[in-house]
Order: structure tokens, then sequence, then C-alpha cells
């Protein structure tokens, strides 16, 4: 039963703001994965590079799950 509630709510398509808001989250974080990846070759101090790895860590998982809905709902990836 759960997971025709699980199907049928993916046979609907993704109205327009909810494509704005994932579009927008793909471009803010691909810019801080950007930053991340320069800070992380400058910073010396342990405890914050753990801090900007776990950050660029969940960008990039972000961006892919993002790109998996993208391409679900064949939609272009930005």
């Amino acid at each position: 039963m759960a997971s025709d509630l699980m199907e049928d709510k993916s046979k609907n398509p993704l109205i327009v703001s909810s494509i704005a808001g994932l579009w927008s989250t793909y471009m803010a974080d691909s810019a801080a994965i950007c930053m991340f990846q320069h800070y992380l070759k400058h910073v010396d101090m342990e405890e914050t590079k753990d801090i900007l790895q776990y950050a660029l860590n969940l960008a990039e998982q972000h961006l892919e799950e993002i790109e998996d809905i993208f391409n679900r709902e064949n939609i272009p990836v930005p």
C-alpha cells in the first residue's frame, strides 16, 4: 500500500515553483562547492578543514540528488 502511494506521487510532474527552488539550490550549491574547495586548499586549522569537508560533501550530495530529480523529470540540468 505504501509503495502504491509513492508510485502515485512520482507520477505527478513538478510544478514551476518546485523547479525554481531546485534550480536555485543547484546553483547555490554549485557556487558553494567552488568556495569550499578553495578554502580547503588554504585553511590550516584541522577542525575548520573537517567542517569545510563536511559542507563540501553535503553540497555535492545535494547536486547529485537534484540532478537525479531533473533527469527523472526530463528537465535540463543547469
